[in-house]
């Protein structure tokens, strides 16, 4: 049993030998790769200087002030003060759809369902109006009135009659 399994060695080996000479080397000759051109960009950069407008930033503040949408009543309460910062939030406590527009493009028309409520935050001063789709005796204006680059006053038109307050 011995016997065979050194036959069995031997055998193994010496096929190993006799294939490992069988294996045939192949000449390879380099070919030369083309250089690549190289490209080199010089760029000059000249400052030029840029009147610019400063705008002084605004931090919300975290104040919000409701006022609520009836379609036929319009805006209620009729007048509310913000300062720049403050956050307006429309809610529709009616039971029918209202539109709530931007005169001024700050945002485009919301419709507002039952229950349904939308927010925007002031944060430049200036005159800004709103009205609801369809109701024009009721308009919303939100106007600096002092000055100041950081307050903002609501006046409300309401039945042609026009209410200011001073901001404060």
């Amino acid at each position: 049993m011995v016997q065979s399994k050194s036959i069995i060695f031997i055998t193994v080996i010496w096929l190993a030998v006799i294939l490992s000479g069988c294996v045939e080397e192949k000449n390879i000759t380099a070919v030369p790769t083309p250089a690549t051109p190289v490209i080199t960009t010089t760029v000059t950069v000249t400052a030029t200087s840029t009147p610019s407008v400063i705008v002084p930033e605004v931090t919300p503040t975290g104040n919000g002030t409701q006022i609520k949408l009836d379609s036929r009543r319009g805006f209620i309460p009729d007048i509310q003060t913000v300062r720049a910062g403050d956050e307006v939030v429309w809610d529709n406590f009616d039971t029918v759809t209202v539109t709530l527009m931007s005169n001024d493009g700050l945002f485009d028309a919301k419709s507002l369902a039952y229950y349904q409520r939308y927010g925007y935050i002031f944060n430049k001063p200036g005159t800004y109006t709103f009205s609801l789709e369809n109701r024009e005796s009721k308009w919303h204006y939100y106007r600096n009135t002092s000055g100041k680059p950081n307050t903002c006053a609501i006046d409300l038109c309401h039945l042609k009659k026009r209410y200011s307050l001073p901001c404060m």
